[in-house]
């Protein structure tokens, strides 16, 4: 039982006397059977340091929310600016105003997957859905 300190119970989806509880004294003993404990979730948050007028910066640090630490540094194109996350939550855009590029940044791999050319100082960037 000891292995079973981190475990919540549920009941015997087996059992068909509807008394399983501690005390249950049916053929169907025993009447509670070990469920994983359901995981903690946190949050990674993406913030992009674009450093100073005289000496630009090119990272983003993603800040763990359980700890609020930095978890990582990403190295991305010139001047970070902003950020946006696609609804699935698997990539991360950041526009990059100093190199007129937008960095796509995979959270599963906390790496550049692709850099975007073609802007004109770029500031800002939102996320959104196309329906068909």
């Amino acid at each position: 039982m000891e292995n079973f300190k981190k475990f919540k119970f549920k009941s015997n989806p087996s059992c068909r006397c509807h008394c399983c509880n501690p005390c249950c004294r049916c053929r169907c003993q025993p009447p509670f059977i070990p469920e994983p404990p359901t995981p903690v979730c946190h949050f990674l948050v993406h913030v992009t340091d674009a450093g100073q007028l005289a000496t630009p910066d090119n990272m983003v640090s993603v800040i763990d929310t359980a700890t609020n630490t930095v978890f990582t540094t990403i190295p991305v194109g010139l001047k970070p600016v902003g950020t946006a996350i696609t609804p699935d939550g698997t990539l991360v855009y950041i526009v990059n105003k100093g190199s007129n590029t937008v960095s796509v940044i995979s959270t599963a791999t906390n790496t550049v997957i692709d850099t975007i050319p073609g802007f004109n100082g770029p500031t800002g960037i939102k996320t959104g859905t196309i329906c068909q």
